[in-house]
């Protein structure tokens, strides 16, 4: 999965470096990736946020994360109006219902087949699903490793914290001459 990471650094070895420590976040222990792959300079280029190039790429990782965070929300309104709470609750699959493999066409005008029929199971998935704050439905990360979802995290991401200097978070305190940079990787899940 392509993921990028907003980092705070000097130049590129060091956007780099704090790339790295993100990713190790991700990965350890109960993180939501398994491994991270190809951090090379020429596969994966440090961009500064500010350019061209990086504003395209905050942007895309930010669309991909609406996207299937409305895929999900459409495919968790359908559920909802197909299977009762106790339905939900008792983990009941309507599998007999005579529409497995129906096509939805969602709010966002994406459409979907809801291909387990109606399994309450998936319906209970999807709902986690969309309200991760990390994994394979966030495309973009802060320095902390925090799943940027939302247009007012990805300003404070990228405007560097600017509340008050005790609201910040310790790796975001502001080093003479850091630079905001984004760090594209791939990981897997």
């Amino acid at each position: 999965m392509d993921i990028a990471i907003i980092v705070y650094a000097k130049d590129k070895e060091d956007a780099f470096s704090e790339a790295e420590r993100v990713l190790q976040i991700l990965t350890e222990g109960e993180g939501p990736f398994l491994a991270y792959y190809t951090m090379h300079q020429d596969d994966h280029p440090a961009l500064l946020a500010a350019s061209e190039e990086g504003r395209t790429l905050i942007q895309e990782r930010m669309a991909s994360t609406r996207r299937d965070l409305f895929h999900n929300l459409d495919q968790i309104r359908y559920g909802l109006l197909h299977l009762s709470n106790e339905e939900i609750w008792a983990n009941i699959d309507k599998r007999n219902t005579g529409i497995p493999g129906l096509k939805m066409r969602g709010d966002a005008g994406n459409e979907f087949v809801w291909d387990t029929a109606l399994s309450s199971s998936f319906l209970r998935y999807l709902f986690q699903c969309a309200g991760a704050y990390v994994g394979s439905d966030v495309y973009i990360y802060d320095y902390e490793g925090d799943g940027i979802r939302d247009e007012e995290h990805l300003r404070d991401a990228l405007d560097k914290w600017k509340s008050s200097p005790g609201e910040r978070p310790p790796s975001a305190q502001r080093r003479l001459g850091d630079q905001v940079w984004i760090v594209p990787a791939e990981t897997d899940n």
